[in-house]
């Protein structure tokens, strides 16, 4: 993959994450920022960016040599459900309520 579409999907996650934490803010949804934030994210779901940077995140998570995050993974037994519970339509599904789109 290239070093750009690197650096964007990994920035896009990061920033789904964000937006779904200022959700919850009542003081920052009136934001401006927040939303062109969420119209931003709106335009990489609908041209399938999000989904993919969603994917990849969740797949580096799993991946990651962090000792602690190996261990956490071991002790939950999550692993393996999480991969298998990686479907196309779940991501689908955690991008749209991180978003707000229940």
């Amino acid at each position: 993959m290239k070093k750009n579409k690197k650096q964007l999907h990994e920035a896009l996650a990061v920033l789904l994450t964000k937006f779904s934490s200022a959700r919850d803010n009542p003081l920052l949804m009136d934001n401006y920022a927040t939303k062109a934030l969420r119209t931003v994210l709106e335009t990489f779901k609908e041209s399938g960016e999000l989904h993919e940077a969603y994917k990849e995140q969740i797949q580096s998570t799993l991946e990651s040599d962090n000792p602690w995050i190996g261990m956490l993974m071991k002790s939950l037994g999550a692993g393996s459900y999480i991969k298998k519970g990686m479907t196309d339509e779940a991501i689908d599904r955690m991008i749209d309520s991180m978003l707000g789109n229940d």
